[in-house]
């Protein structure tokens, strides 16, 4: 096995707690609002997500299905979504 810039790691739900405590951390910061639809900072998502709030998100209120197929994530798990450098979401 051999680690290369674009190696992915299965980190699975430890994500979750780490976003949660940087999103709180920006709204603290009133960077943003917990009442915010997401839609204001990821314009990428499909509509019928976009209208979500942050919030809603974080508690798990948003009404959104499983997001896993529509956002490329493999029967794995593995997510083919990644952050790479200056390039930005791929």
């Amino acid at each position: 096995f051999q680690l290369g810039k674009q190696t992915l790691f299965p980190i699975c739900s430890v994500t979750k707690a780490m976003t949660a405590e940087l999103v709180l951390d920006l709204a603290a910061d009133r960077k943003l609002s917990l009442d915010d639809p997401i839609s204001a900072h990821l314009s990428w998502l499909p509509a019928f997500a976009g209208k979500a709030t942050i919030r809603q998100l974080l508690t798990h209120t948003s009404g959104l299905a499983n997001m896993d197929n529509a956002m490329g994530v493999d029967s794995d798990g593995m997510s083919k979504i990644y952050l790479t450098g200056d390039k930005g979401l791929q």
